[in-house]
């Protein structure tokens, strides 16, 4: 009677020891070769361990790499070897939601018992084998049952068996675990960045061509997004038709159907009047104080003067018809505090001394006078001028709208705690670089950044040393301006306006990058 089929996982270290198949051929070890029915297959060598796993005979060699046939008559494959040991498929044990791993080595197990990893040339490794679509990959994730790939540019895709192909297509930014496992606060609302992070740890936000985006995942059926907003455990979208849906988890139908014009954040609407003053209550409907946490709102064509602590702890969204609408015009004064969504009109911002200020603007930020301390993370879309003095420890985003980049002029001096990062075509001009002692921080995805220029300057050769951009005319040193990002396409062209910033890793002042 033939001997009983090995048991999945069955590993022989040793002379003696037999794995034998399901057609009952005997697997051994003779001397450091296999041997299948007793006779020694000669293009083996080198051999400690065999290992029978779902079906397959798996030799490993000296050098700890594993090769696999199914019969006797097969070829060993990889043709290569394989580093990673099959013997994780049968006994490692299903990995936690949210498991990742970032290194060579760290493996996740999923629902099926496949083991995703990470080569050392950074690729997709499923059971043993090299994925060829992958490449440059930094993290592996285990989210909701399905294995995510995140790659150097911070893009994601997924799928859920290996045999499935990698979703989306071109890659999404948003990540598909929890930013920081935090639930997000009541009456959280994000617009052109940040998102949602809801009690069963889905994140939510809004993709670059205005969808619905849960975990990673663009819902197809949203469309013309502009804010979404956390309400008492319920997810709410907005369109620019300004109708409210909502859902309580993924999976739902958002409800109503038609949608709703009654906006589930609690918002006073600026009327005016009254010297337009922030903190007279008969200027806001309905009437009343601003207090701390509300969420205000203003439509283009009005003015608004801020004093102090007018607006503290609110939010102050702007409404309008896009950038060739009426502007918002905001007067601050006594070191006035504004955190402002602009998300559908220009803003001009008027300061007498000193003004806090968070934004989140869509169509531009025109500012002028006195001391803009930035706060946080923020973004300035279209076009904005900045002419006043640029402070504060935080990061200013240039990114345009869909289709369109964003362009900022800096006209005055701006502090070393201020980093820019321009992407998707943004570009910069810094009437003053001598005054400009923040950092540039240069996107290297597509589309990059556009161009920045350093105005007045003249320059005959740069260098580019430990995030240091140093210009030279002759010999002489020009300016430097610290530069980060990604900047190994960088190039620079003298203009009768000055030096000029690009993507084209050419230019007429030759570089140096070290």
């Amino acid at each position: 009677m033939p001997s009983t089929p090995s048991a999945n996982g069955t590993v022989v270290t040793a002379n003696g020891g037999t794995i034998t198949d399901t057609h009952y051929n005997n697997w051994t070890l003779s001397n450091g070769q296999v041997a299948v029915n007793g006779v020694v297959d000669p293009t083996t060598a080198n051999v400690i361990e065999l290992a029978y796993v779902n079906g397959s005979v798996w030799q490993e060699n000296a050098g700890d790499l594993w090769w696999a046939k199914s019969s006797p008559g097969g070829t060993w494959l990889p043709a290569n070897g394989t580093p990673v040991s099959p013997l994780f498929v049968s006994i490692g044990p299903i990995s936690a939601n949210d498991t990742v791993a970032t290194a060579p080595g760290q493996t996740i197990t999923d629902a099926s018992h496949n083991v995703w990893s990470l080569s050392a040339g950074g690729q997709v490794v499923t059971d043993g084998v090299v994925d060829p679509a992958t490449a440059k990959v930094i993290e592996l994730a285990y989210v909701n049952g399905q294995l995510w790939q995140e790659n150097a540019s911070h893009l994601w895709w997924a799928k859920s068996s290996p045999g499935a192909p990698w979703l989306p297509a071109p890659g999404t930014s948003t990540s598909p675990l929890p930013a920081s496992g935090i639930v997000s606060a009541n009456n959280t609302v994000v617009m052109l960045s940040g998102q949602i992070t809801d009690a069963n740890h889905n994140t939510w936000s809004i993709s670059a061509h205005g969808q619905v985006v849960v975990n990673g995942v663009a819902d197809p059926t949203t469309a013309n997004v502009i804010a979404l907003a956390y309400e008492n455990g319920q997810l709410w979208q907005e369109n620019s038709s300004d109708l409210w849906w909502t859902k309580s988890k993924p999976s739902d139908i958002w409800q109503p159907a038609h949608g709703t014009s009654a906006s589930p954040i609690p918002t006073r609407l600026w009327v005016g009047g009254g010297g337009n003053a922030a903190g007279n209550p008969a200027n806001w409907s309905p009437a009343g104080v601003p207090q701390p946490g509300d969420t205000l709102q203003i439509a283009g064509g009005k003015t608004i003067n801020v004093m102090g602590n007018d607006l503290a702890g609110d939010t102050l969204t702007v409404t309008g018809t896009g950038s060739a609408g009426p502007r918002v015009t905001i007067n601050a004064s006594h070191k006035a505090q504004l955190n402002l969504q602009d998300y559908n009109a220009p803003v001009t911002l008027n300061v007498s001394d000193t003004v806090s200020l968070n934004a989140i603007s869509q169509y531009g930020l025109d500012a002028s006078g006195g001391t803009i301390q930035f706060i946080g993370n923020n973004a300035l879309g279209h076009s904005s001028v900045l002419n006043a003095t640029l402070s504060g420890s935080a990061t200013v985003l240039l990114a345009g709208s869909p289709g369109e980049g964003a362009s900022a002029e800096i006209n005055g001096a701006a502090g070393p705690n201020l980093t820019f990062s321009l992407q998707g075509l943004a570009s910069m001009q810094i009437d003053h670089p001598g005054q400009f002692a923040g950092a540039l921080n240069l996107s290297g995805n597509t589309p990059p950044f556009g161009t920045v220029l350093l105005a007045g300057l003249t320059a005959t050769r740069g260098t580019l040393m430990s995030g240091v951009l140093s210009l030279f005319n002759g010999n002489q040193l020009v300016e430097h301006v610290r530069v980060g990002g990604y900047t190994a396409n960088l190039g620079l062209d003298q203009t009768s306006a000055g030096v000029i910033l690009n993507q084209t890793h050419s230019g007429s002042i030759p570089l140096t990058i070290a």
